[in-house]
């Protein structure tokens, strides 16, 4: 499915983003988690601590698949790059977050609330 360098790529870069995913105390537990595993290269204990969460799945999920469609791209001279975000929203209501990897992306509704204007984190 992925390759064990896209799961290397995506645990490196969810590390900065946690704290806005998650609370504190789960943030701080993830990252040091991720940061023993990325260590040791276990790719399998980097995706099991990627699947804790709802939102460390939607975030991996989405991560993963924009670095698949960018690498399928053609980019020829001439063509329009689209540029990394990284943004992140969240429901008012809930623990819902949603991560925006490129911009003019728009955030996907919260599965609960989907009436819910979502805020950026």
């Amino acid at each position: 499915m992925y390759d064990p360098q896209e799961i290397l790529g995506a645990a490196k870069a969810i590390l900065p983003v946690l704290p806005k995913l998650l609370d504190e105390p789960t943030a701080n537990q993830l990252q040091a988690q991720l940061n023993s595993h990325l260590a040791t290269q276990d790719i399998a204990k980097i995706w099991e601590t990627l699947e804790q969460s709802p939102q460390t799945q939607r975030w991996r999920s989405k991560y993963l698949n924009q670095e698949v469609a960018t690498r399928s791209v053609s980019q020829l001279a001439g063509d329009m790059v689209a540029q990394p975000s990284g943004l992140i929203y969240a429901c008012p209501h809930c623990d819902y977050r949603d991560v925006i990897f490129l911009l003019g992306m728009d955030p996907d509704p919260c599965s609960d609330h989907p009436d819910a204007v979502l805020h950026r984190v």
